[in-house]
């Protein structure tokens, strides 16, 4: 058996237009994330356990409105059950199920005043995996197929009006990426996706960059 446990902490800042009905609007905010996990591996199966806390605040100055403000905070955590077999000599195919609590909550500023939203908490998702392991260890490729789908539709609520969603319901999603280990436990990465929604007409990317530290 081989158990490990772990600390993340991160920081993330951002500023981008909106268009709206009136004209373009900023929306500016800061966000900070702590976390604790736990990973337990035995054979080819393994099991994660994670649970964290997240604070956003953002600002949002409308082209004619005055500047609104709100605050995102809430408890996060999640569960990954999975195994993984050898498929080739530097390749390894892996199965995982996970459940994700997410219980950030939007004070009542967020939206717009008296406006509300309740959505449920917790989301699923399955995942075929392959990753690779070549140039003894110096590049990393992956490459991973995904179901996801949250318990429970979006409704937000204003007054007597209400209206409901589903975007994060029956999703499906492809993600590609790579680490290249440089020297010294410093490594680039990059990842890119795609979601594409089964029920309803919910179509995403994502891509991501940067360098990773490991000691």
């Amino acid at each position: 058996d081989n158990m490990r446990l772990g600390v993340a902490a991160g920081y993330a800042s951002t500023d981008t237009n909106v268009v709206t009905p009136t004209g373009i609007g900023d929306m500016n905010g800061d966000a900070m994330m702590g976390q604790v996990y736990a990973s337990l591996h035995h054979g080819n199966f393994f099991a994660n356990l994670s649970a964290g806390y997240v604070a956003m605040d953002f600002q949002f100055d409308g082209a004619v409105s005055a500047m609104r403000e709100g605050d995102v905070e809430g408890v996060i955590g999640g569960l990954q059950l999975g195994t993984k077999w050898s498929v080739w000599d530097m390749w390894h195919l892996g199965a995982i199920g996970e459940i994700n609590y997410d219980g950030l909550d939007c004070d009542n500023q967020c939206l717009v005043a008296g406006t509300l939203a309740d959505t449920s908490d917790w989301s699923g998702r399955a995942t075929l995996r392959l990753d690779g392991n070549l140039h003894d260890g110096q590049f990393l490729p992956y490459f991973a197929l995904s179901f996801s789908d949250r318990f429970g539709d979006l409704t937000v609520t204003n007054g007597t009006a209400s209206l409901t969603s589903d975007t994060a319901s029956s999703l499906l999603g492809a993600k590609l990426g790579a680490t290249v280990m440089i020297d010294n436990g410093w490594a680039l990465f990059v990842n890119g996706g795609i979601s594409e929604g089964i029920d309803n007409d919910v179509s995403a990317w994502d891509g991501t960059g940067g360098v990773k530290v490991i000691w």
